[in-house]
C-alpha cells in the first residue's frame, strides 16, 4: 500500500482493514483454535433491501396478505406454482418494481442466502411479463426475511 500511496493520490484514512464490499460486511474473528480469520455477513444488505422493498411497496399502495403458517416458507403457500398464476398483469411501475426485487433477491443469494434460490429462479422466468401474484410472492419472500432477521 505504501508503494501505491507514493504513486497515486489516496484519501486520508481511506486505507485500512475492509469493512464492507459489494453489500457484504467484513470483520476479523478468532476461531476456536485461536487463529484469526475474516468473516463476511450479508445481514446489512438484506436489512436494507427489505427496507427498500417495503418502503416502495407502501408508496405504491401494495398490500401483503400473509397466508403462510410458517415464516420459513418462501412462498405464501407451499402449493403455490407460478406457472398456474392467472392474476392480472403488472402495470409499468409494478413491472419495474418486480425487476428491482428480483435483482435484490439475486444479490442476496449471491451473498449467501441460498435458501431462496429455487423460488427466485422460478419467479425470474417471468421478468418479461410479471403478474401481481408473482409480485406478491416476492414481497412475501422479503417479508419472510424480516421475520427471520428479527428471530435470529
Amino acid at each position: 500500500m505504501k508503494l501505491l500511496t507514493e504513486k497515486y493520490y489516496v484519501k486520508e484514512n481511506s486505507i485500512g482493514p475492509p469493512k464492507i464490499y459489494l453489500g457484504s460486511t467484513f470483520k476479523k474473528v478468532t476461531d476456536r483454535s485461536g487463529k484469526q480469520a475474516w468473516a463476511s455477513s450479508s445481514d446489512k444488505y438484506v436489512k436494507e433491501a427489505v427496507d427498500v422493498a417495503f418502503t416502495r411497496a407502501r408508496d405504491m399502495n401494495l398490500k401483503l396478505k400473509c397466508c403462510s403458517k410458517s415464516p420459513l416458507n418462501p412462498f405464501s403457500n407451499i402449493k403455490y406454482r407460478p406457472e398456474l398464476d392467472v392474476s392480472t398483469p403488472c402495470d409499468d411501475d409494478e413491472h419495474s418494481f418486480y425487476l428491482q426485487l428480483i435483482g435484490m433477491a439475486r444479490w442476496m443469494i449471491e451473498l449467501g442466502r441460498l435458501d431462496i434460490n429455487m423460488e427466485i429462479a422460478l419467479l425470474s422466468r417471468y421478468m418479461a411479463a410479471p403478474r401481481i401474484g408473482y409480485l406478491t410472492q416476492l414481497l412475501h419472500i422479503f417479508n419472510t426475511y424480516t421475520l427471520i432477521v428479527v428471530w435470529i
